[in-house]
């Protein structure tokens, strides 16, 4: 073998090494880049499903009878923030837009950016104010929020409201 021919084998072996490290580093770089969305995605807190999505839609038809029965009663719901924003507050009225008193039930929220950490309280009734039930709810961050309430008075007086409601300051 002559010098031209070593350094010809020489010269392929090193440019065969260049374009394989070459091509594993870019496979190295995809992985990379595969990965680091991977983990943006699952860490992410607003990519997170609906509260209760796949219950509400096994038992859709107990769902939508509740519904039913509670639209029935003519009941009418309207909700805000305490003026401290660490409050949410549901007036509740009846058909004849009498206060609804007595009843107790609990009240879900959850900001729509961060659907994957609901807040379930307590409504307490008002002693100041007939018919407004409050509950103690960090709710200061202005957007969206969805709200779900569900009250009872009695055994027939089953009441839901599942509403979506936008607070800024």
């Amino acid at each position: 073998m002559n010098a031209v021919d070593l350094d010809s084998k020489s010269q392929e072996r090193r440019s065969a090494r260049f374009w394989s490290s070459f091509v594993l580093a870019l496979m190295a770089i995809n992985l990379l880049i595969a990965l680091v969305a991977i983990v943006v995605a699952v860490r992410d807190p607003s990519f997170q499903p609906v509260p209760s999505y796949g219950e509400n839609g096994v038992d859709w038809e107990t769902r939508k009878q509740l519904q039913t029965n509670s639209d029935s009663l003519g009941w009418t719901a309207d909700v805000e923030r305490g003026s401290d924003r660490n409050e949410v507050r549901l007036v509740l009225t009846d058909s004849r837009n009498h206060p609804v008193t007595g009843a107790s039930g609990t009240v879900q929220v959850y900001h729509f950016t961060r659907a994957g950490q609901p807040v379930t309280a307590p409504l307490l009734e008002s002693t100041d104010r007939p018919g407004m039930y409050y509950a103690a709810i960090d709710v200061a961050r202005d957007g969206r929020w969805h709200v779900t309430a569900k009250l009872s008075r009695a055994p027939q007086e089953q009441f839901l409201w599942d509403h979506d409601v936008e607070w800024y300051r």
